[in-house]
């Protein structure tokens, strides 16, 4: 398979980086190609095309754990930033591409749109396939599963970065990203509404859903059980509780198991390993200064943990004296990002509190602690008083660092007891981002508007 790739696929390949500076510069519009190019047509060549290491290996974005409150950062660290840009999020600016050198288009943007092209490729090359035998035809459908959720993926993570945060009674008015759904660089990018965004997400998760296997031999490759915990996660982020409960009971069918922290040697540096029992899709984030060297945990997020909470020593250390994060699930500094069982179950108990179903919410919240805590600490947790708070207090715990956090300050600003308000503190000034803000929204790169005439979000 991968011969055939790299056999087949050089010129392929070649184009794909070219496609990339273009989109960097004009957004693919009105750029037509006097190439040949060889585009892979057989099953194998497709299969290996959507296997491409940018297609699957390659981060989510970064803008969103930069924006959010898991860290902080000294004033010195703030000043030994390369890039004006990672400065600017940091303090929520509103100008945050002000930097000549990153006027182009950031790695957030241009990662996520170069995987919904491999996607687009892939459906396209997919759709040409006729007269297959039944085996053939079966493959086809997962391969085709698996395009039409790394498209799912990538446009999941763009609505959260730039687009507006869903709201269902301004949804069909608020304009959201382009959405791409052809691979033909000539065709322009169309800005869509924020409701026909989310339409076609569903609507391409729900395919997948029916047509990825339960499982893979190669775990890179998303599953089932992937398909309905994103579609869990989009329907939570919509309010819709009922239908973010049914696909994390459907994912957790596929696969419920949690780590019991009590066996992990805590002492370790990383002590929990990749690919462990508790990854459905594994997924990692894009690289950034402030997350690889400068940032330190945010001291009121560390002081959430009480005694006995085995999350404590497993996921944070001390390094040269500056507190980090260590429970990532990928073994290593690597912040993970994908979809795991411990944030379906999180998930699922929530919307069974907010439906008034306490004994289930409470039954799956004290299945995960009960792995969390030493035993005889678990046995002194009291699940009385407001139930979704206590929900809510252990899923900012139990999932921080993952990108999650932007997405659950952005919902929860919905309603005001949930509201919080974010503060930096910079050399002796006081940044602060108040709830329902509009720079909860990143701008699109200032390039892309310019090229397109597209709507800049506003600041």
């Amino acid at each position: 398979m991968k011969n055939s790739f790299y056999r087949k696929g050089k010129i392929l390949v070649c184009f794909a980086f070219t496609f990339i500076v273009v989109s960097c510069t004009s957004e693919w519009l009105d750029i037509k190609s006097d190439k040949k190019l060889v585009v892979p047509s057989s099953l194998k060549d497709l299969q290996a095309l959507v296997d491409n290491p940018r297609v699957l290996v390659t981060g989510t974005p970064a803008m969103a754990e930069l924006s959010a409150d898991n860290y902080v950062l000294s004033t010195e660290s703030f000043k030994s930033l390369r890039e004006n840009m990672e400065r600017n999020i940091h303090i929520w600016a509103r100008d945050i591409y002000e930097d000549a050198t990153v006027r182009g288009v950031p790695t957030d943007w241009s990662m996520m749109y170069e995987k919904v092209y491999y996607a687009n490729l892939t459906i396209e090359g997919l759709e040409k396939l006729k007269d297959l035998s039944q085996a053939e035809a079966d493959w086809k459908g997962q391969v085709m599963g698996q395009a039409l959720f790394v498209r799912a993926w990538a446009y999941f993570h763009l609505l959260q970065v730039f687009s507006p945060h869903y709201n269902a009674e301004t949804a069909t008015a608020d304009l959201s990203i382009p959405m791409r759904l052809y691979s033909d660089i000539s065709k322009k990018s169309v800005q869509v509404t924020v409701q026909e965004a989310y339409e076609q997400l569903i609507g391409d998760l729900e395919r997948a859903a029916e047509l990825l296997p339960s499982e893979t031999e190669l775990r890179l490759r998303p599953v089932k059980a992937a398909a309905e915990g994103l579609l869990s996660r989009t329907y939570l982020i919509m309010g819709n509780y009922e239908l973010a409960l049914a696909y994390a009971d459907r994912s957790l069918a596929w696969n419920s198991e949690l780590l019991d922290f009590n066996n992990l040697d805590s002492t370790a540096n990383y002590a929990i390993a990749q690919y462990n029992k508790e990854v459905v899709y594994r997924a990692t984030q894009n690289s950034s200064q402030i997350m690889s060297s400068a940032y330190e945990v945010n001291e009121s997020l560390y002081e959430l943990y009480e005694d006995g909470d085995l999350r404590l020593p497993v996921f944070y250390k001390y390094n040269n004296g500056l507190l980090r994060f260590h429970g990532s699930y990928e073994g290593s500094g690597t912040l993970f990002t994908g979809i795991s069982t411990n944030e379906m179950i999180l998930i699922r108990s929530e919307c069974f509190a907010r439906l008034g179903d306490r004994e289930s919410a409470v039954f799956d919240l004290k299945n995960l602690l009960e792995k969390r805590y030493r035993p005889d600490d678990f046995e002194k947790i009291v699940f009385e008083g407001d139930l979704l708070e206590m929900i809510l207090l252990e899923r900012r715990k139990e999932l921080p660092f993952r990108g999650i956090r932007w997405f659950d300050l952005r919902r929860l600003n919905a309603s005001e007891e949930h509201q919080v308000t974010l503060t930096r503190e910079i050399d002796g000034q006081r940044y602060e981002l108040k709830p329902n803000d509009p720079r909860y929204t990143l701008p699109f790169p200032d390039i892309v508007v310019e090229q397109n005439k597209f709507v800049q979000n506003k600041r």
